[in-house]
């Protein structure tokens, strides 16, 4: 969806087909296909969601804050596609927010770390400003 922390024209497409993706029954396998994913290694479902997450970290704001210091204050004008998926954190969310109690410790911690709204972020990960 990204690479070397940049955001491009495909992320957000790709972003939400993984969002829409991520209840599907076959992600619950793990790597090795494997349906019980306690038996299996890494549910794909995890995997899936820590590529969102990582996501969300490049178009975050101190990601944000980063390039404005060294672009300057309309930074997001210049970077549309980071906008565009900043703009998805709601939908994205409304996908990860079910797998916050999922049974797999992977699955769990991942969807903890994915995407939120900036209104809605975990109270474990908030940092006051």
């Amino acid at each position: 969806m990204t690479h070397q922390n940049t955001v491009y024209e495909a992320t957000v497409p790709v972003a939400l087909f993984v969002a829409a993706v991520l209840d599907h029954p076959a992600t619950v396998a793990g790597e090795d296909g494997q349906a019980d994913c306690r038996a299996a290694g890494y549910p794909t479902r995890a995997t899936l969601l820590d590529r969102l997450g990582s996501t969300a970290c490049d178009a975050d704001d101190a990601c944000v804050a980063a390039g404005e210091r060294s672009s300057s204050s309309a930074f997001l004008d210049e970077v549309p596609d980071a906008l565009a998926f900043r703009g998805l954190r709601p939908v994205l969310y409304g996908s990860v927010h079910p797998l916050l109690g999922d049974t797999h410790e992977g699955v769990s911690h991942e969807a903890l770390v994915a995407p939120h709204p900036p209104d809605r972020a975990p109270a474990a990960h908030h940092t006051p400003q």
